[in-house]
């Protein structure tokens, strides 16, 4: 599943990571992508912002609607602790 980083004031695409093995570094980081690209869009000059907001990140299947992910869920939500090594 390709991994799409859009201008947010525009909507223009800035950069697309197709698949493993595209290049050697892998899916750029906001902050490699601005610097890549000089830090602001190169369509309409704003600035790429580095902090990413889960409201901002969106997951679509081909041929659906995108789906917001939800910005109460934690990065840790769901991971427990594995009993045997705690």
């Amino acid at each position: 599943m390709p991994v799409v980083f859009v201008c947010s004031n525009c909507g223009r695409i800035l950069y697309v990571f197709k698949r493993a093995g595209q290049d050697y570094y892998g899916i750029p980081t906001p902050s490699e992508l601005a610097s890549r690209i000089g830090g602001v869009c190169p369509y309409c000059g704003k600035p790429i912002s580095l902090k990413v907001s889960l409201r901002n990140v969106f997951i679509r299947i081909r041929g659906s609607s995108p789906l917001r992910l939800r910005e109460d869920v934690s990065v840790n939500e769901g991971v427990k602790p594995f009993s045997k090594f705690v």
